[in-house]
């Protein structure tokens, strides 16, 4: 397959970071090919690379200078980006010229919007609004700038007053239940989103986010029937499939959480995407054999040597223990692709799991190349350097210095911070909807919050989250210094409340016997544990028990290496360590729930973070 096959497949499949790999290379050797500069601007805006993608859409302009759906993406590309030159260039070019009218109002403001001129924006949907009150377009921007603003509250007054104007407005009813749920109005947002879907609104996301609303408000039934509703609507929402499965195993329902996509792989025999989807939860259930017979019985489709299908199929091959045949199908894929990484962290993981930190070494380095930051990559090349006993794993993992530990002080208006993570601990209660843990994450034996948890309209949440912002620029307010390091090399100069950004936070509750599989997460930069309430550990028969475990791999990596480094919980700690660290906790016996938030930061300086 050439490059521009290549680079396409990867961005149909949502993996924007090769798709734009791949068209960059091609581009290196035919820089006017319109295919490859659609693909590379399409991906670099996924990416948040808006400079580059203004520069290919000019470049497609000149080229094809009458065409509007370009004008439109540029126009688009501007209302994301920040104020640059280059946005400014594209302003300039599209904007001023001619009288001002509702569209170019609207465009103006969205660019303004977006290099955070807020009233200056405003201006602009006020004017869009005079000139056509009837049309959504002035309204959803005035809604957008208090939003980016900050202000909850007039972004949906000024929905609300769209709404007025045109009752029948589709998108004014789905942007209010956007704006409803990110108040935390669970209730009020499912209502909203049920309206929309009554009013003929049909976006791919709706489904998904009725769902969570339904989750968010304790109604996972509900939630459960929308989402089979909504993969018998649109048979390829992967969205929808994946959310379904994941919610059939969390409510502990009977059947296998994965019927209704095998049935829609039936429906849709010749669809990429679903069959890939139903192959990728069959590897992540850890269903190797019926992975390889669905993978058998595929074979003479037309998309069986997609690069993807073919690295699920290895990383079965490895999970089953058939060294060699992984080994062979991951190099063939390493040749075919050259160098692009295609699965590239897939084969270090079967390298480690097999113990060939050579191998390791070499891959993650080949990835780390295009993805610098990339925690997955980190972590496996740490775990390579431990197995090698080369001295850069001390340096990466830094078990002098992380965790750092963290005791926290009670948020403004709590004298007593007891009596704080007791209300904590009561409103956490009320997130948990689900009987068992989720696909695919470290908890054992407990549940796991849905969604973003400060999201939700709580005083208590709330407090929670500014007394963890003042924890966290405690510890890194003189962070160490080390332009190489992949963790402290990103700290801003000086480090301040807002150098950070949240990439997710939730919340866990373990029972008896409860713990937390090894792992790290992948999203993020800084990570973390925050202790809110405990039971009594019963410690006789395991000393460790409940205790926090650092530097362990994964059970299935089923490698000799020992924990580095065990932590004692204890209630309103917080405890922050990098987010490519191995880490999980002891089985406890005890009755009671063990409590924690945890949650993933991101620097704020980071262009696809900041979309994130």
């Amino acid at each position: 397959m050439n490059t521009k096959g290549i680079s396409k497949k990867f961005f149909e499949r949502g993996d924007f970071t090769r798709a734009f790999d791949a068209a960059s290379q091609g581009l290196s050797n035919e820089p006017e090919d319109s295919s490859l500069l659609q693909v590379f601007a399409s991906a670099a805006r996924e990416l948040g690379r808006y400079d580059e993608a203004i520069s290919a859409s000019l470049a497609l302009l000149r080229q094809f200078p009458s065409e509007p759906s370009i004008k439109r993406v540029l126009m688009l590309l501007v209302a994301e980006a920040s104020i640059t030159d280059k946005t400014r260039e594209v302003i300039a070019v599209l904007i001023s010229a001619g009288e001002p009218s509702y569209q170019r109002w609207l465009d103006a403001g969205a660019a303004l919007k977006n290099g955070h001129f807020f009233l200056s924006a405003h201006r602009c949907a006020e004017q869009a609004s005079k000139l056509q009150p009837a049309k959504a377009g002035g309204w959803a921007l005035a809604a957008a700038t208090h939003q980016a603003a900050g202000s909850i509250e007039r972004a949906l007054s000024a929905c609300e007053e769209g709404l007025k104007a045109n009752s029948a407005s589709h998108f004014l009813t789905y942007c209010r239940a956007q704006l409803l749920r990110q108040k935390g109005d669970f209730t009020q947002a499912t209502g909203a989103y049920l309206q929309a879907q009554r009013a003929g609104v049909s976006t791919a996301d709706l489904p998904i986010n009725l769902a969570e609303s339904f989750l968010e408000s304790g109604r996972p039934l509900n939630a459960l029937e929308a989402l089979i509703e909504a993969t018998e609507k649109e048979v390829e929402n992967l969205d929808a499939h994946r959310f379904l499965a994941t919610l059939h195993v969390e409510l502990d329902l009977e059947g296998d959480p994965l019927a209704y996509l095998q049935r829609a792989c039936r429906k849709k025999p010749e669809s990429l995407s679903l069959h890939y989807q139903y192959a990728e939860l069959l590897v992540r259930q850890q269903r190797f054999d019926e992975m390889l017979e669905f993978a058998d019985a595929a074979s003479k489709r037309a998309w069986f040597t997609d690069p993807g299908f073919s690295t699920l199929k290895a990383r079965a091959l490895s999970g089953l223990g058939q060294v060699d045949r992984a080994t062979k199908l991951f190099e063939a894929l390493r040749d075919q692709q050259g160098s692009v990484p295609v699965g590239l962290l897939d084969y270090a993981q079967h390298a480690l799991r097999h113990q060939m930190p050579e191998l390791v070494e070499e891959l993650t380095s080949e990835q780390l190349q295009f993805e610098p930051t990339n925690q997955l990559a980190w972590c496996f090349r740490g775990t390579g350097w431990q197995l090698m006993a080369d001295e850069r794993a001390e340096w990466l993992f830094d078990y002098d210095l992380m965790p750092i530990k963290i005791s926290l002080s009670p948020p403004n208006g709590y004298g007593n911070l007891g009596d704080f993570l007791r209300e904590l601990t009561t409103e956490i209660e009320r997130h948990h909807h689900v009987k068992t843990a989720p696909i695919n994450q470290s908890v054992r034996f407990g549940t796991q919050s849905k969604g973003f948890l400060f999201a939700h309209n709580s005083e208590l949440l709330t407090a929670c989250k500014a007394m963890i912002t003042e924890g966290v620029f405690d510890a890194f307010s003189r962070p160490k210094r080390d332009a190489k390091h992949p963790f402290w090399s990103r700290f801003a100069t000086p480090f301040r409340r807002d150098s950070f950004l949240w990439a997710g936070a939730w919340s866990v509750r373990l029972s008896d016997q409860g713990h937390h599989a090894h792992h790290i997460h992948d999203r993020g930069w800084i990570s973390s544990a925050m202790h809110v309430s405990l039971p009594d550990f019963n410690q006789d028969s395991n000393p460790k028990a409940g205790q926090l475990c650092f530097g362990q791999p994964m059970a299935e990596l089923n490698l000799p290496l020992k924990p580095r480094k065990w932590c004692v919980p204890e209630p309103g700690t917080l405890l922050l360590f990098p987010s490519y660290m191995w880490h999980g906790t002891e089985p406890f016996r005890a009755p009671g729930f063990r409590t924690t938030i945890a949650f993933d930061l991101l620097p704020a300086s980071t262009p696809r973070e900041l979309k994130g």
